[in-house]
């Protein structure tokens, strides 16, 4: 084990524990995109269904994008990826990540995305 702040080989992680990036419970959320902060790596949905959203069914929620999610663009059959600033508002989407509850509220932090074609 190396001093504190530096990387662990085994996990590349520095301090956190190798399950670090796994803690919270997983989510699905299907919606539309009703706003893209591309600067600070979140979006937000007017969600429509999903798993662990039946509280949020109709509202809007802030989504966090983790530094290695993928983003897929979905059109006419092809597979594209994309950046967060290519996201647009009004764009169908499916998100999976995982959610940590805090003082009352939810943190929701995407690990995959889809964008739907329109």
């Amino acid at each position: 084990m190396g001093e504190a702040g530096e990387n662990d080989s085994a996990t590349g992680q520095g301090d956190k524990p190798a399950w670090a990036h796994r803690q919270g419970k997983v989510f699905t959320a299907n919606g539309v995109v009703t706003a893209v902060d591309a600067e600070n790596g979140s979006f937000s949905i007017r969600v429509r269904n999903g798993s662990k959203m039946g509280h949020q069914r109709g509202r809007e929620i802030l989504i966090d994008v983790n530094d290695k999610a993928r983003i897929v663009r979905l059109s006419n059959g092809k597979r594209t990826v994309v950046a967060l600033a290519d996201m647009s508002v009004g764009r169908r989407v499916s998100t999976r990540g995982r959610f940590i509850r805090s003082s009352g509220s939810h943190s929701y932090i995407a690990q995959r995305i889809r964008l739907k074609a329109t």
